[in-house]
This record gives C-alpha cells, sequence and structure tokens, in this order.
C-alpha cells in the first residue's frame, strides 16, 4: 500500500484558552481515500481538519503532509496541497464580485495575473457563471448559482495530486 498523503500522528490540541479539544488523534488518509468526519457539535471535527492544512498546528504530536511535518510547511505551501472548503460557504467569501471572489486563492498562490484571469475565465464557464463574472455577490444570485460558486471554491482550490 502506498504511504498516507495526510498522517495525524498522536495529535492533541488546545486553544489558547486552554480549551482541549484533540487528545491522541491518529489518523491516515491515502491518496485518492475519501472520507467522512462524522461527530456532534464540538467533537473537534472542524479543529482537527484545520491541522491538514497548517491553520492549526498541534500542541503535541504531529501531522504530515505528503510526509513532510506541517511545522517545517508555510501555510501557502500547504495550501498547495490541502484545499479547505467550509460547511458555510458564506464564511469564506471575502470579495464583493464573482471576478475577485473565484480569483481569490489564486491571487494567495502568487500566480501571474494573465493566469489568473485565464483560471477566472475558465472555472466561470465550466459552472456556467460566466455571465455573472462582474456582479456582486449574492445580489440577484440564485440558489442555484451559489452552489455553482461552491463548485468554483472546489475547483480553483483544488489540491495538487
Amino acid at each position: 500500500m502506498s504511504k498516507p498523503f495526510i498522517s495525524v500522528q498522536n495529535v492533541h490540541f488546545a486553544y489558547p484558552d486552554g480549551t482541549k479539544a484533540l487528545f491522541g488523534v491518529d489518523l491516515d488518509i491515502y491518496p485518492g481515500e475519501i472520507i467522512a468526519l462524522v461527530g456532534q457539535n464540538g467533537s473537534g471535527k472542524t479543529t482537527l481538519v484545520k491541522h491538514f492544512n497548517g491553520l492549526l498546528k498541534p500542541t503535541e504530536g504531529d501531522v504530515l503532509v505528503d510526509g513532510v511535518s506541517v511545522r517545517k510547511q508555510a501555510m501557502g505551501q500547504l495550501a498547495r496541497r490541502v484545499g479547505y472548503v467550509y460547511q458555510n460557504p458564506s464564511l469564506q467569501l471575502f470579495s464583493q464580485s464573482v471576478k475577485k471572489e473565484v480569483a481569490f486563492g489564486l491571487k494567495l498562490l502568487n500566480l501571474p495575473e494573465k493566469e489568473i484571469d485565464e483560471t477566472v475565465d475558465e472555472v466561470l464557464n465550466i459552472v456556467g457563471l460566466y455571465d455573472k463574472k462582474g456582479s456582486i455577490i449574492n445580489v440577484g444570485v440564485t440558489k442555484e448559482e451559489n452552489k455553482k460558486k461552491r463548485k468554483i471554491r472546489e475547483h480553483t482550490q483544488k489540491p495538487n495530486p
């Protein structure tokens, strides 16, 4: 069997206020594997996942992404490998226009402006929102179009294999 892409090794985590959220978590996720983290509110699912891309660092233990500790990788490096899509998309919208929102993650990767523009156009065409490129987010955008915005996030923040 191949090595895990993400390996969580005896991870403990406490928030700055002292709240302990993770207690000795071990988990291996292999390339191509689909998993579901299921649990009650407050059980640590989001806290755990935020360790995968460096949004949080373990208090104890380690998280390896492709064999390298998240402690040794910048968040920008990890963002190229591990994507994170919030459960509630309205919590992750930063820009006012559809075009700027789609371009946001690409700009964080320091891609050339021409590549960003081409990728934005390509993705908006894929999800059928090209004609909304200049639209203000959530103004005149239907529920179906909001679903398409989530797909845009998946396409533009998709981790490299």
